[in-house]
Order: C-alpha cells, then sequence, then structure tokens
C-alpha cells in the first residue's frame, strides 16, 4: 500500500479491515466564477474563507506543482480544508482535482483524487509542499511534536511503503451502515474529546436514502460497554475480542433505546439505531451540522475508552 493510499485512506492506521482515510472537513464548493489572478497563477477555489497570504502561497505552489501530483487543468482544484496548527505557524489543508463536468448533486468531494498540504511560515513568507514530494517530508519530520506527533511524522519517515497498523484483520470489521446502501466519507482522520490521536472518520448516508432508513450497524459483534444520551442523539461503545472497541456517534436518540450498557450484545451487521437527521447541533454527546456517522475505534480498557492504541 502505497503513502498517498494509506493517508488518503488512513482509516488502516485505524481500522486497517475498512481500508479509508486524510485529515479533511468536506464542504460544497461553489460553482466556478471570475478566477482572480496572483502574478500568473489564478487563486485556487477554496469552501471556506482563507487568509489571503496564506491562500496566495498556497495558489502559487499548486499553480507549480510537479505535473505527476493531481494532473489537470489548475482551474478545477478546490481547497477543502484549513486547519491552522500550533502557535499559527503551521497549516495543512486538503487539495482535490474535480472532473471537468462536475456532477449534478454530489455528495462529497472526497469522491475525487485529492492530496494534503503542509504550509510553514517562516521569515520569508509561507513554505508550501504537497503530499508525494520531499519538501512536504521535510517539513512534517522539522515541525514540533506538538504539531505533528511522532506517530505522524513515522508515516513519512521514508520514501518506501507504510505498513498497515492498528487492528487485526481477524477482526474482520464491515462497514458500519446497512447493507445495500451507499454511504460517503465526509471528514477524514479527526481528534474527538481531547484525544491526542486522529481516531474518528465520518460516513453520510446519502441524501436520497429516506431518513428512517440511515441505518447505523455494528462494525463487528461486540457488547455495549458505554452509552452516552442527551436530548437528541446517542453515542455507544461496543467493546470487542482482545480489547478492542469502536464507537458510533449520532444516532438517534429515539432508536436506540434498546442498547443498554452492560447488558446488550450485538452481532455483525447489527442495529443501533439510525441517524440523527438534525442540522446544524451541539449537545452534551456531540455536535454536528448534518445526518452521519461519527466512527471511531479504540481500546476499552476498564471503564474508559482508550484513544491512544490505533
Amino acid at each position: 500500500m502505497s503513502k498517498h493510499i494509506f493517508k488518503n485512506c488512513l482509516l488502516a492506521g485505524i481500522v486497517a479491515i475498512l481500508l479509508l482515510g486524510t485529515s479533511v472537513q468536506v464542504g460544497q464548493a461553489s460553482r466556478p466564477g471570475n478566477l482572480h489572478l496572483y502574478g500568473e497563477c489564478p487563486l485556487v477555489e477554496t469552501t471556506l474563507p482563507w487568509p489571503p497570504d496564506l491562500h496566495r502561497a498556497v495558489s502559487e505552489a499548486l499553480c507549480h506543482r510537479p505535473s505527476d501530483i493531481l494532473p489537470g487543468d489548475h482551474r478545477r482544484l478546490i481547497l477543502t480544508s484549513l486547519d491552522i496548527l500550533g502557535d499559527g505557524s503551521y497549516a495543512t489543508a486538503t487539495v482535490v482535482m474535480r472532473p471537468e463536468a462536475m456532477p449534478e448533486g454530489y455528495e462529497s468531494l472526497l469522491l475525487f483524487p485529492s492530496r494534503m498540504v503542509v504550509m510553514h511560515r517562516e521569515a520569508t513568507g509561507w513554505q508550501v509542499a504537497l503530499e508525494g514530494t520531499s519538501a512536504f517530508v521535510q517539513i512534517v519530520q522539522e515541525a514540533p511534536s506538538s504539531v505533528f506527533d511522532e506517530g505522524f511524522k513515522a508515516l513519512w519517515s521514508d520514501n518506501g511503503n507504510v505498513s498497515v497498523q492498528g487492528i487485526p484483520g481477524s477482526l474482520n470489521l464491515k462497514w458500519p451502515w446497512k447493507d445495500g446502501q451507499e454511504w460517503v466519507y465526509t471528514q477524514g482522520p479527526h481528534k474527538w474529546y481531547n484525544e491526542a490521536v486522529n481516531s474518528s472518520l465520518d460516513f453520510g448516508p446519502l441524501s436520497r436514502i429516506p431518513a428512517q432508513s440511515r441505518e447505523i450497524r455494528a462494525a463487528v459483534t461486540g457488547t455495549v460497554v458505554r452509552k452516552c444520551v442527551d436530548s437528541i442523539q446517542t453515542d455507544v461503545i461496543l467493546s470487542h475480542t482482545n480489547g478492542y472497541a469502536t464507537g458510533y456517534l449520532h444516532i438517534d436518540k429515539n432508536t436506540a433505546s434498546h442498547l443498554i450498557a452492560g447488558q446488550t450484545s450485538v452481532g455483525q451487521g447489527g442495529r443501533l439505531g439510525i441517524t440523527y437527521n438534525g442540522t446544524n447541533w451541539r449537545n452534551t454527546c456531540g455536535r454536528g451540522t448534518g445526518p452521519h456517522l461519527h466512527f471511531y475505534v479504540g481500546r476499552w480498557s476498564g471503564s474508559s475508552f482508550q484513544f491512544d492504541s490505533t
């Protein structure tokens, strides 16, 4: 498995069986309008506001990117995320190459080819590098551990392939939704609560699936060991063999009453509930902007979920 596939499908580091993943926040891109020029290069379209100096620097770097990285017209690139890190001198983003003809009603920009971008602000301005270049590796390796932890740096420590780590194949995880349904990958590996690692992925049901049919299913046989319930949603953790555990957040509260911590066992593919189908909510168990499953993986130890193991 190549580094590019691993990073853009990073759930291999969290859930090896699902072969997923890059840390992004996905939004619908606006339709291209007038392009603003910076030097000889147009500013790359974004899905959220960017600081002007950083936007110009990244657009310039993307304009002059290597020909084998996201080949195609520069004007079809879209920057779908921006995370400012540390003291503000580092940042990461995801750039997507959309097709020449955008499909109507597409569900996620992550359906299209993408690469990670890293940025470091130096005295002379922003240094920008794309995943797949030596400059990318250099920025990552030289960054303080408060910006990129040692586990992340290890992914880029050489030019070879990255071995799949984490949950063993014997656990035989399945997609955590009803068989036959189509869901999309809507946010890459990201943190949850205050854990130190990117433990979680978001998946959303296609909008054409009726609300009452957006079923969340157990990825593997397990026992309910923790359940958070607030006024609208449920967060459930199942423990599995060898101490592993999976978590399922944003289940509609009214559809998960059958799950009781310490008592309920659920078979692989067993129904946990349906997605909470509200928009722009924030409550005790979590927050979100639309129907999706926040799926996370780690270990269950004693009476707590451990994020630092996968």
